[in-house]
């Protein structure tokens, strides 16, 4: 059974019978989901898993201690069609968050405006600094991370969220 109330992000764990070699038993993947108030119509007797909200790392702690997973800053930034190429918010304290821009065709200092106040009406009380780059270096994988987490990533007390 969750930890946690349905709908609280929670940390997943799995567990992997399949593999003979190594075992995975509560193997903490350092991803955060939301279980559901239901079970399976099915009549499989487990807890049905409704989101996968991202990584543990990858959360930004707003200062009233809500998680805001990186997923609202994708939808964000696109406030202004074709403004943002790519991006990368980066929270480097628990009240600042830094937001790299790549610009787009459509970049302009309304676009940015307009992208500072959307995350400052949904993230309250939080300093922010939108900045432009000419790229964003990949990690090794050749993936970009969209949300960097410089915070600890249990910042937010559970009782707080």
């Amino acid at each position: 059974a969750p930890s946690a109330a349905p709908g609280e992000p929670a940390d997943l764990l799995i567990t992997d019978l399949d593999n003979r070699a190594t075992p995975f038993i509560r193997y903490a993947i350092e991803d955060l989901g939301t279980f559901a108030g239901h079970r399976c119509p099915c009549g499989r007797p487990w807890t049905l898993l409704a989101t996968v909200d991202g990584r543990a790392f990858d959360l930004v702690v707003t200062s009233d201690g809500r998680a805001v997973s990186g997923t609202f800053f994708t939808i964000a930034l696109r406030i202004v069609e074709d403004a943002v190429a790519q991006f990368q918010v980066i929270q480097d304290r628990r009240e600042h968050l830094r937001v790299v821009v790549v610009p787009g065709p459509r970049w302009s200092e309304d676009a940015s405006r307009r992208i500072g106040q959307r995350l400052r009406d949904h993230l309250g009380a939080m300093e922010i600094t939108i900045e432009t780059v000419a790229e964003i270096p990949p990690l090794p994988s050749g993936k970009r991370r969209f949300v960097v987490s410089e915070i600890a990533p249990r910042a937010v007390d559970p009782t707080e969220r």
